[in-house]
C-alpha cells in the first residue's frame, strides 16, 4: 500500500520496481495506491499489472490516506511503503515473514538503518517525536518516521472498529495490537524523496500526538 501525493514519477517507478519483485518471485500481490487529492492528476503506469489507484476526494493527509489504503486491502497481510521506495522490495518479506511466524503478532515495523536525515529540522523532529511518545505512552518506537510496515487485516478491522483516530497510524496500531516487533531494514539513500519537512509539519505531529492520546486514553492497552 502506497500513499502518494504530488509525486507520481516516483509512484510509477515504485510500481514497476515492487512487480519485478513478485513476479520473479512468483507470489501473488496487488499494489494500491492512494492519491491523497494532489493537485495534478496521478495516474498509474501503464504496464501495471496488479496496482490500482484510489483517488481522495480532498486531502485528508498521510495518515488517513493510509489508514483508507489499509482498509481497501483485501489480503490477510498488507505492507505500507513510501512511493519512493527507500526499502528494497524483498526486504518486505522480512517483515511478512515475522508475522507468518509468530501468531502473537499483529504488527512488524521497520526500522531504518543507515538512514541520515534530510535536514536539522527532521532531525530535531525525530528525536523530539521519540521523547514525547516515551513520555506519552508505554512502548517505545526506535523509528516512528519509518514508512515500511507489516499488518495484519485483522488488527485493521479492530481499528476500523475502535474509536481511535486514524492519525497518527502508526500510534493507533501498536495500540490495539496484541503484539508487535521492529525490525531493522537497511535504507536506499540515493531513492529518499527531498524533505518537505518544516517547523509547522513538526509543530502539527506534536499536537496530533497529543490529541492522539487525549482521544485514545480509555482504548490504549500498553505493551512492553
Amino acid at each position: 500500500m502506497v500513499p502518494v501525493y504530488q509525486n507520481g514519477p516516483q509512484l510509477a517507478e515504485c510500481i514497476v520496481e515492487i512487480e519485478k519483485f513478485f513476479t520473479a518471485k512468483n507470489l501473488a500481490y496487488e499494489i494500491i495506491c492512494v492519491d491523497d487529492c494532489s493537485p495534478l492528476a496521478i495516474e498509474l503506469p501503464a504496464a501495471a499489472k496488479a496496482a490500482r489507484l484510489l483517488r481522495l476526494p480532498a486531502n485528508v493527509g498521510q495518515q488517513k490516506a493510509i489508514a483508507i489504503g489499509l482498509n481497501a486491502a483485501a489480503a490477510d497481510i498488507a505492507v505500507t511503503t513510501d512511493a519512493d521506495l527507500p526499502i528494497l522490495p524483498a526486504d518486505f518479506m522480512r517483515l511478512v515473514e515475522a508475522l507468518r511466524s509468530d501468531a502473537q503478532l499483529d504488527l512488524a515495523l521497520g526500522a531504518r538503518e543507515g538512514y541520515s536525515h534530510s535536514s536539522p529540522v527532521r532531525a530535531l523532529g525525530s528525536w523530539a517525536v521519540s521523547c514525547i511518545i516515551r513520555l506519552l505512552f508505554r512502548f517505545r518506537l526506535r523509528d516512528f518516521g519509518c514508512g515500511t510496515n507489516a499488518v495484519r487485516k485483522v488488527l485493521v478491522i479492530r481499528h476500523a472498529e475502535s474509536k481511535l483516530p486514524a492519525s497518527p497510524i502508526k500510534l493507533a496500531m501498536v495500540s490495539l495490537s496484541n503484539g508487535y516487533t521492529e525490525i531493522a531494514l537497511p535504507t536506499r539513500p540515493q531513492r529518499q524523496a527531498r524533505s518537505t519537512y518544516n517547523i509547522w509539519r513538526l509543530a502539527a505531529l506534536t499536537l496530533g500526538i497529543f490529541w492522539f492520546r487525549l482521544r485514545a486514553a480509555t482504548h490504549l492497552r500498553h505493551y512492553k
